[in-house]
């Protein structure tokens, strides 16, 4: 009896052995399941953005066959995407086989765009049979954020806005930052128009190679001033634009331009007198000689200079050194200082 029991044991343990062999072996089943994950739930656009989608076979066969579809939405930009097993093309992650119990990564790194839609989907599919398909699909969404931004602005100035021909003026052109982060990068292109022929340019901060400053930083709510000296040409245009741009978005591109311009006086139409223009340049030119207090004729007094111009233009014309040259000792008059001068005398030797 006992041996019988024993057989008939045996036989059933064999029975049940051979039918769940042959379950796995003549119909095979795997539980393929896929995650995802995502390094940032709230992305900034314009940034990138890593997805990792996690597969892994529950059993209990091995699956074959194995291939996960991943079709980014418009909301993103592919960049690259990695598997530690299989291949990837296009949208297709390419597995193949995946023994019961083990599992594998794609790693996706995808730009975020500034429109959507940003839900992701990924589904695993295999060869065999899935009994349970509710976890071969995974759906990850991110919520994108605006990238920070800041405000430039321009404003533009001029130190006389009815020059005298030949006369210098200083454009002053400012720049702020109206954000509420601070600004990198920032650029001011000024470009002066024909009318103006540059002297100098001097930035409060950051550096000048014309026509371009290159502010650099500039906290919120700070400002930086360039300083541009010109002469006024006898012909334009007069109307000078800067313009501001910036690393960060700017919520207002409107204020990024300014524009100013001059009407200029003719030089004709201007008449030279000795009290606003030679006495000036006669007190530079001739001390300590011809000054109160020097040793010769003194051409600070306008009966003095008027009555010796005649004398002064000549000995100013005369070359560098020669004898009778004036300044005695000193440099040569340019010939705008020359110019004025001879403009006083067509004039009319006016006192003021």
């Amino acid at each position: 009896m006992k041996k019988k029991l024993f057989s008939l044991l045996i036989c059933s343990s064999f029975i049940i052995f051979f039918v769940a062999c042959k379950k796995d072996t003549v119909n095979p089943e795997t539980d393929l399941s896929v995650s995802q994950t995502v390094n940032s739930d709230a992305p900034t656009v314009g940034s990138n953005v890593t997805f990792t989608v996690s597969i892994l076979n529950n059993g209990p066969s091995a699956a074959t066959g194995v291939s996960v579809n991943y079709s980014l939405p418009a909301g993103y930009t592919l960049v690259s995407a990695t598997p530690s097993v299989g291949t990837w093309g296009s949208s297709t992650w390419s597995v193949g086989n995946l023994a019961n119990g083990s599992g594998a990564t794609l790693t996706v790194i995808s730009k975020v765009n500034s429109a959507g839609p940003y839900s992701n989907t990924a589904t695993i599919m295999g060869s065999e049979t899935d009994p349970t398909a509710g976890n071969n699909t995974a759906i990850k969404a991110t919520v994108p954020v605006a990238p920070p931004s800041t405000d430039i602005s321009v404003a533009q100035t001029v130190s006389n806005s009815a020059p005298v021909v030949g006369t210098e003026v200083t454009i002053s052109v400012t720049v702020l930052n109206n954000g509420a982060i601070e600004a990198t990068g920032v650029s001011v292109s000024d470009v002066l128009p024909a009318g103006y022929s540059l002297v100098s340019a001097a930035p409060s901060i950051g550096t000048w190679a014309s026509p371009n400053w290159s502010v650099g930083k500039l906290a919120s709510g700070s400002s930086a001033k360039l300083s541009i000296v010109a002469k006024v040409l006898e012909t334009g245009p007069y109307e000078n634009t800067a313009t501001a741009t910036v690393t960060e978005t700017d919520v207002n591109a409107a204020n990024n331009t300014a524009t100013s311009s001059i009407v200029p006086v003719p030089l004709v139409a201007v008449k030279t007198t000795y009290n606003n223009d030679v006495k000036p340049l006669l007190v530079v030119s001739c001390a300590p000689c011809h000054v109160s207090g020097g040793s010769y004729g003194k051409w600070d007094v306008y009966a003095n200079a008027k009555s010796k111009i005649t004398a002064i233009i000549d000995r100013v014309n005369r070359a560098q050194g020669s004898a009778g040259f004036m300044p005695s000792g000193g440099t040569k008059l340019s010939a705008d200082k020359i110019a004025i001068l001879n403009k006083w005398v067509t004039d009319g030797l006016l006192e003021k």
